[in-house]
């Protein structure tokens, strides 16, 4: 019999608070199954074993007392602080808009903070062949869509679908759209979109993110992907990465795409997106 364990911690709540949870695998589910990720497992009788009773924690083992707990807020203290940074953050940057008045003065304010994000990233990975495979094609009124793949990294497949001119003539401009956290690229409005600029002499390339659609690492369930970007992203914040750098690293490749296409105009390349 195979069996997926969810492994739950619970520790009652000291007074004034709740009852402390935490589980493995992670979860944020809006489910009662959580993830479909689960280590497989064969259970056997290999014969009874007796563990010893848990102890109870004496209420006076606490580091604060129930009183210097509620003073402190302490189960708010993390969040407090986090927001406290960020409103400072906002507030200096703000004060800083504000001294802007010339377009030399914008482009300083806006390096910066370009600088800093690429910073923040980090190294992006070598670039390797896209290997663009069309898996199917339609022709519509005034427009044709290719849904197709490319390999942004090694072992990485991205999905997406490119709607193009009826005819091509020339080069012509491109945009690529990054979809919201709910919905993959086959969201309706994005349809539209893809179809109404493709009419217009635009290509129009929309991937799907990670953990969205076709790249789905959960449940195939109602929004589900904002539960899948909670979880890989923890995952990969452990390995060292962030599930930005990878959302970033795709779209820059499927901008590659459009490049090695030879009939887009490299200098009229836009991006959209939520």
């Amino acid at each position: 019999v195979n069996w997926r364990v969810l492994l739950m911690r619970s520790r009652r709540g000291r007074p004034g608070d709740a009852r402390e949870i935490s589980v493995l695998p992670v979860i944020n589910s809006e489910t009662a199954l959580c993830p479909a990720r689960y280590r497989r497992m064969r259970l056997a009788v290999r014969g009874s074993i007796s563990q010893p009773a848990a102890a109870e924690t004496p209420a006076n083992a606490f580091v604060f007392s129930s009183e210097q707990r509620r003073e402190m807020r302490l189960a708010l203290m993390l969040d407090s602080h986090m927001r406290a940074r960020i409103r400072k953050n906002l507030e200096d940057d703000h004060s800083q808009w504000l001294k802007v008045s010339s377009r030399d003065e914008w482009e300083r304010f806006r390096d910066a903070r370009i600088s800093a994000l690429r910073r923040w990233l980090g190294e992006f990975p070598a670039r390797v062949p896209l290997d663009v495979r069309v898996t199917k094609e339609y022709a519509g009124a005034g427009y044709r869509r290719q849904d197709l793949t490319y390999r942004s990294r090694p072992g990485m497949i991205v999905t997406a679908n490119l709607y193009l001119p009826a005819q091509v003539s020339g080069h012509i401009p491109g945009i690529v759209i990054t979809h919201s956290h709910h919905r993959p690229r086959t969201q309706a409005e994005l349809q539209d979109m893809g179809i109404l600029w493709a009419r217009q002499g635009v290509a129009v390339l929309i991937l799907d993110q990670v953990g969205h659609g076709e790249r789905i690492q959960m449940y195939p369930w109602n929004r589900e992907g904002y539960h899948s970007r909670y979880t890989m992203g923890m995952q990969l914040y452990v390995a060292g990465e962030s599930l930005v750098k990878w959302m970033v690293w795709d779209t820059i490749r499927g901008i590659d795409l459009l490049l090695e296409r030879g009939d887009i105009d490299k200098d009229k390349i836009i991006m959209l997106g939520a």
